[in-house]
This record gives C-alpha cells, structure tokens and sequence, in this order.
C-alpha cells in the first residue's frame, strides 16, 4: 500500500475541500517526501513511508508564511498526526518545531505561497458566513476555468462532445471538486486536484440507471448507476456516480443525453418492482433496497443512507425459532412505538414542553446512525464526525442485544437497521457501501473488529471489541447475518412487511 493511497478525502475536516495536491518535500528534523494538499482549511502533507504519519497544519494556526529561494516556509507549533502506519486511529495533536519548510516540486513557490496566504488570512476571520462565502469565492475563482486533459479520452477524434461542467462528486462524508466531461460514448471524470487515477473513465453502455436526488439546499444533482465496470484504462470500480451540477441547465442536459443515448436505464421503474414483489418474483431484501433507491436514498450520503427494519425481537436465547411469531418485531408500528411505556413518557415530555414542541429528537434514520453500525468497517468516518476521536466507549455499538435493548426502551433512539445487516453477498452490496470499504465483503464482516481498533474499556470493565451476537448465531457473525436474512425472508415478515413500509415510506 502506497502512502498515496491511505490519503482519502473521509481525512479532511468538515466541509473542507482540496485545491492543490501535487509532489514535494517536508524539510523538518528529517527530510521526508510525499504530496502536499493545499486545502481550504488546513496544510496536509502524506509522506511516502508508510510508517509516517499524515501530518495536518490548521491555518489558524500558521504563521510567518514565505518563500525561501524555492521553498515555502511557514512557522506552526501544533501538527495532528492521521493514519500513521496506514492505519486508522485517533487523531493525535503533538507539538513539534515551529519551523517547517517545504519545496514543491514540478510547482511554482510563489502561487502556493499566495494561495496559503489568502487561505490563511480568511481563517482569521470571525464571522463563519463571511468566512464561508470567501471560501467559496476563492473556490469558484479557483476551479473557474478547470481544464480538462482531452488525451485521456479513449477516442477523442470519434467521441462527440455533449457537455462540460465543474461539479462535485459526492462520497459519503467527502466531496470531491472535479470536471465533467460527457460525450456520445462515455462520461469522464477529472479531479481537480489528481490522484491515484487522472481520469475515472464511464462508459455509457453500462448505465443501467440514474435519477435526480436532493442533496444540500436543493442543488442540482443526479446518481448515475453503472454495471460490470472494471479497473481498466482508467475505468473505475465504482458502480454509481452522484454529482453536483454548477447549473440546473447542466444536469437536464445530462439527463435528456442519458435517456437520448441509454436505452437499458428505461427498466427500472417503481411499478414493475411492485410487481414483481407482489408474485414473489423478487426478495423483500432487493425490494427494500429498490424503495430506498426510487425514494432518494442512496449508498454515496450517509444522511439519505438506505433504511431496513428490525425484524426480529429474540436476541438472547440459546435456538431461534422462526416459526415462533414471538421471534419477531411488530412491523405495524414504529421502532418508538414498540414499547407502550416508552411512548407514555415521550407523551408526557411532549406535553410539558413550551413551543416548538416535538415527540423524537432523534430519527430512525441519519448519519451518526450508519456509522454507529459501521464502525468496525469505516472507523474514519466516525474520527471525521466526532474531531478525531471516537465516541465514548459506552456509546458505541457493541452489542446486538444492548442496542435492541436501547432503540426499544430509550427516549433518545429510534434507529432501524441498514442493509449490511441482510447482505449474504458481494454481489448485494455496492462498492460505495461502507461494509465494501476494504474492497471486499464477507457477511458480518462489519460486525467485528478486525483491524484491532482501540475503543476503549466500558464502564463494567468490558473491552469494546467485536460486536456481541445472540446466543443463537454460535459466535459467527455470519451465521447472524444469514439467520437475520432467513427472518427477513420469512412469510411471517413477508404477510407484515408492507405495513413498514407505509410508516416509512408513506401510503399511496
């Protein structure tokens, strides 16, 4: 593993975007190369060795910037270590030589220096929506006239040019600025700053779908969903694009060019699945994760991740019975009504509140709560969350049966589950998904620690390790996942399973 590669945007902070990323050398105590990455809010430089870390300077907290024959110079007595030796782990603050010098290669002293000087000057400022607006201005300014590298294309003489536009694609917890390039037989996508691969290349052929989904304040947007793509010549690995468009104009045009030119999108429709569904034809597993695709939800933004339900009640005994209507969760009612007790009390509270009055402050869905589940398998995304750390040791996710216990009893969580808690194949779960974030699936994976990660000791002395299974699935996180499904599966929860999705979903 190259120390290009442990470098992911999931690393910045929040909202925080790259605009120059390219070959140098940090001269401190030991001279040392890598990749600097010119932010909007901090200097990160990602040295070759592996053993070393990330090394990340705020720029509040930069001084003295200038330039020294070829090399930026700049004083910062606080540097934050990430992923040192490839590895995720607390972010750790140490303070170091407040001298730090740095020669860019192959780029010019002087426009670094002027573009971390701008950078520098507006983190001094106060005001956030004043701080913000100039960064994005000096972002658009910036990004305003992105060239794109037409010798990546595959048949620039052949391939006519439909569209051009900077826009953002979305990953979950990061975004990444870029160029759009779209033609008759592929659409290209350019990072602004680089990377592992200069272009990702998607050929039309393979679009098997794509709709408009919200994201933001209404900016425009549109996932692209591919099949059978393979890292070659540049192809990507990734099956499903979501992008944010700098116009509406530019995202209908790319609409109208995907339903001009992409006869196999036309197939998916919402009414066919129904159908489908309805003959059991279909799985209520991929009837789920087709209802969460045509309700805007999506695997690329962990606030609109897909939602599944719990669907068993048995979490501690020795055999489970699915046979046995008590093994299993009403789905008639919502995860806070569940407990008759429990909705009193939310009642209670209800009524004694001034206005603006609300039952839940919570919902059965959002952010915290997949990386709450995905932790074990996309630990960056809660450092990125909670500033560097992990959540406290007696809030994380470490049993089935503890947090069954909570979204049933506690006036503060209402989660349902994800799919990765049904998932028995590769083949059933995108790359974007956060169990295939190690570029592989195995079921229940996810639920075990396999990267020994420290989470710290509970309060009854216990380690936060591996994820406690009930009895039933014998140690094997596997086995849970396979029972889980088979209960999904089930015609207990295949007679019920509609009156979920009308609380979810809503009723025609």
């Amino acid at each position: 593993m190259a120390g290009r590669e442990r470098f992911s945007t999931i690393l910045l902070e929040e909202r925080e975007l790259i605009l120059e990323d390219f070959l140098a050398e940090y001269r401190n105590q030991q001279q040392s190369k890598g990749w600097l990455k010119i932010c909007t809010k901090n200097v990160y430089f990602d040295p070759e060795l592996l053993e070393r870390p990330v090394l990340r300077f705020p720029f509040t907290k930069i001084d003295n910037l200038g330039v020294v024959e070829n090399s930026i110079t700049f004083d910062c007595e606080m540097a934050t270590c990430l992923r040192q030796n490839g590895a995720d782990h607390e972010y750790l603050t140490l303070r170091c030589d407040s001298k730090h010098e740095v020669l860019p290669r192959f780029k010019g002293p002087r426009e670094v220096y002027e573009l971390c000087s701008r950078l520098k000057d507006i983190s001094g400022i106060r005001s956030t929506s004043e701080r913000d607006a100039l960064i994005q201005s000096l972002v658009d300014n910036h990004e305003r006239n992105p060239t794109f590298d037409v010798t990546a294309m595959r048949s620039p003489t052949v391939e006519e040019h439909v569209l051009e536009d900077k826009v953002r694609r979305i990953s979950p917890l990061s975004e990444t600025l870029g160029t759009l390039r779209l033609t008759n037989i592929n659409l290209y996508f350019m990072p602004l700053y680089g990377g592992l691969r200069p272009v990702d290349i998607y050929p039309l052929t393979r679009v098997v779908g794509w709709r408009r989904l919200e994201y933001g304040i209404n900016e425009p947007s549109i996932e692209i969903t591919f099949s059978n793509l393979k890292s070659e010549d540049n192809e990507t690995e990734h099956p499903s694009l979501m992008l944010v468009f700098s116009e509406e104009r530019h995202c209908l045009i790319a609409e109208l060019h995907l339903g001009n030119h992409c006869e196999s999108s036309r197939g998916l429709d919402l009414e066919s699945c129904e159908s489908a569904w309805a003959a059991g034809a279909m799985s209520n597993y991929e009837y789920l994760l087709r209802l969460n695709y045509f309700s805007g939800r999506s695997f690329c933004d962990l606030s609109q991740y897909p939602v599944f339900p719990w669907v068993l009640s048995d979490y501690s005994s020795d055999s489970l019975d699915l046979s046995d209507p008590g093994s299993y969760r009403e789905l008639s009612k919502s995860i806070g009504a569940l407990s008759e007790r429990r909705l009193e009390l939310v009642h209670e509270r209800y009524n004694e509140m001034p206005e603006p009055r609300f039952l839940w402050g919570t919902h059965f869905s959002s952010a915290a709560a997949v990386i709450y589940y995905l932790v074990r398998a996309v630990p960056g995304a809660m450092l990125k969350l909670q500033g560097g750390r992990f959540d406290e040791s007696d809030r994380l996710f470490n049993s089935l049966l503890g947090t069954w216990m909570s979204v049933t009893t506690s006036t503060s969580d209402v989660k349902e589950l994800i799919p990765e808690f049904f998932a028995l194949t590769d083949s059933e779960l995108p790359v974007e998904s956060g169990a295939r974030a190690n570029g592989w699936y195995h079921p229940g994976d996810f639920l075990c620690n396999l990267q020994n990660l420290d989470f710290g000791t509970r309060q009854d002395g216990g380690r936060v390790d591996n994820v406690g299974l009930p009895p039933w699935a014998h140690n094997s996180a596997e086995q849970f996942i396979k029972m889980n499904r088979a209960a999904l599966e089930s015609e207990h929860v295949s007679q019920r399973l509609h009156e979920w999705i009308d609380l979810i979903f809503g009723c025609r």
